[in-house]
């Protein structure tokens, strides 16, 4: 009972932080089709039109991403109305710069802790190759 309070307020920045990584995702995505040529770039916006009329045709004149500009329009008024949430629940400006930090050490551990298992993946590997080269098994198993 005295930690509901605590774990609503972790879901919501659990959920804070999902969904600006999401959008961080978004707008990096936009980045890379937009080098692709305009094609590529109408075809992203309508599936983000489809996505946004939750895949029913007549929410679709709702959610009109007719070019580039439009969409970054939305993209925006997402991340204030956002913004405007975070600092109504009690973030001030000396607690986003605490905040950003946080999100800086969340990204070096977790590139950190990607890398050392990346390089525990290999010395597993080559563990295991050492192991085969000496084993005196049969290096076929033929099948049942």
């Amino acid at each position: 009972m005295l930690l509901k309070p605590s774990l609503d307020q972790k879901k919501y920045w659990s959920e804070t932080t999902d969904f600006l990584f999401k959008k961080q995702k978004e707008l990096s995505e936009i980045k890379e089709i937009s080098k692709l040529g305009a094609h590529y770039l109408k075809a992203y916006l309508l599936t983000r039109q489809v996505f946004y009329a939750n895949y029913q045709a007549e929410h679709l004149a709702q959610a009109n991403f007719a070019n580039l500009e439009t969409y970054l329009e939305r993209i925006d008024s997402e991340l204030e109305i956002t913004k405007r949430q975070m600092i109504a629940t009690g973030w001030k400006e000396g607690k986003m710069a605490n905040f950003e930090q946080s999100f800086a050490n969340l990204a070096n551990n977790s590139l950190q802790i990607t890398l050392q298992a990346l390089e525990n993946k290999d010395q597993v590997i080559k563990s295991l190759e050492r192991k085969l080269i000496n084993c005196s098994c049969p290096k076929e198993i033929p099948h049942a």
